[in-house]
């Protein structure tokens, strides 16, 4: 659906979201990776300490933020796997934080995350097969879509607040002409059967918007589907339930990682 669709923008131009100054300064370093033609900035912090790394490399979480901008709070929600040995790599996307592109609320954006991944499992010091994917809100839309996807290959794919249906496009402004399938397309927690790499999806138990898409994957049974799907909800709301998700996440993929 994807390849024979191509969106179509009514509003032209970057993210309706503020951002802050790119750091100067700390663990977290500016670097840039290319999608779609575009040179696109995000922030990669290596392993703050050895405890995950092998001879092949140290384990990495891609984490994609929430809301339409990267922020030093997206890069503070990765402290617990910065402590346990992670290298943290935290990309903006397109029309994002003054990078070049057009803001698409999750069309593009997603290869856009691709490519980050991609770029992240080559980066010098990091072990490919040990490369997880998380992203809340808008992140874990993206994140959930990747899932979908069995190219670039990850450990595991994880989301919170991210199981929209496409209904939430009633709640929120976008910039694209309103369709079904311009809706659909954008909708990970529509096509529960086609995931393709193991997804934990996790939902705050107050975070009504999201509540209907987590039920939906969690009724899809796929006979012989060797990728893990599973639901977990959490005390809170779309924001409160973050760290909750982000730490069973952690707790679900340490032994991936060890």
């Amino acid at each position: 659906m994807r390849a024979a669709h191509r969106t179509h923008l009514l509003v032209h131009g970057p993210s309706p979201q503020e951002y802050e100054p790119w750091p100067r300064s700390g663990a977290a370093k500016v670097v840039t990776y290319s999608s779609s033609g575009l040179t696109l900035k995000g922030l990669y912090s290596p392993a703050a300490n050895a405890s995950l790394t092998r001879a092949a490399g140290a384990p990495l979480l891609v984490y994609l933020h929430g809301g339409y901008a990267l922020g030093a709070d997206d890069v503070d929600a990765c402290d617990p796997f910065a402590d346990a040995g992670f290298a943290i790599w935290t990309p903006a996307l397109r029309g994002e934080n003054g990078n070049p592109g057009e803001f698409e609320h999750g069309y593009g954006e997603l290869d856009d995350a691709k490519a980050a991944v991609a770029f992240g499992r080559a980066l010098p010091g990091i072990d490919p097969a040990r490369v997880f994917v998380f992203g809340h809100s808008a992140g874990g839309m993206l994140a959930g879509l990747v899932s979908l996807s069995a190219e670039p290959k990850v450990a595991y794919t994880g989301s919170a607040g991210g199981t929209y249906l496409p209904d939430l496009f009633d709640h929120t402004t976008f910039p694209f002409q309103d369709t079904p399938e311009e809706r659909l397309l954008r909708s990970f927690a529509s096509f529960p059967a086609d995931i393709q790499q193991s997804h934990f999806a996790c939902v705050g138990t107050e975070d009504v918007l999201v509540l209907r898409g987590a039920a939906n994957l969690e009724r899809t049974s796929v006979p012989g589907r060797t990728a893990v799907v599973e639901v977990r909800r959490m005390p809170g709301t779309h924001h409160t339930s973050l760290p909750g998700c982000m730490s069973a996440y952690l707790e679900k993929v340490l032994p991936l990682a060890r």
